[in-house]
């Protein structure tokens, strides 16, 4: 039987003035990529479990709705709620989301260093106008998303 290595990286997302607003920790399953996110701040807590081409997605315990191929973003009830794509970027290095047909620009993060600071939270997104609560916390997912899953890689 074979066994699986699990391996653990704990850290924290900055503000823009230095403080820690954010903490997470990547639990990385295997070989396929099978990988969990937690990432919590005073006032919520998401949880990622990204296996094959599903990304599940958690705000407060609560079932929040999954990112099918890196691409579509569903809801609780599986209705499409949006689309992205990270190969799409613009001369900026931003590539776009977009919430029930509303745009927002997300920076795409690839700066894979080998330590435990991730990139300051609000140079990863440009929020969308007119938002409701529920796109609001997808497109903060998306941003805590990048900037973990994408800003780090294990090194053996």
């Amino acid at each position: 039987m074979h066994q699986s290595n699990v391996y653990k990286l704990s850290g924290h997302i900055y503000s823009q003035n230095g403080s820690p607003i954010i903490s997470f920790q990547i639990i990385d399953i295997g070989i396929y990529t099978n990988s969990r996110i937690n990432a919590s701040t005073t006032d919520f807590k998401i949880y990622f479990e990204y296996k094959n081409n599903e990304n599940l997605v958690f705000y407060n315990d609560v079932y929040l709705g999954k990112i099918i191929n890196n691409t579509t973003i569903v809801d609780d009830t599986h209705q499409s709620l949006g689309r992205f794509n990270r190969n799409n970027i613009n001369n900026e290095n931003r590539f776009a989301i977009e919430l029930n047909g509303k745009p927002a620009l997300l920076f795409k993060n690839s700066d894979k260093k080998n330590y435990r600071e991730a990139p300051q939270i609000a140079l990863l997104v440009n929020l969308i106008t007119q938002a409701n609560e529920i796109e609001l916390i997808w497109v903060t997912a998306l941003s805590i998303f990048e900037s973990i899953y994408f800003g780090f890689e294990f090194t053996f």
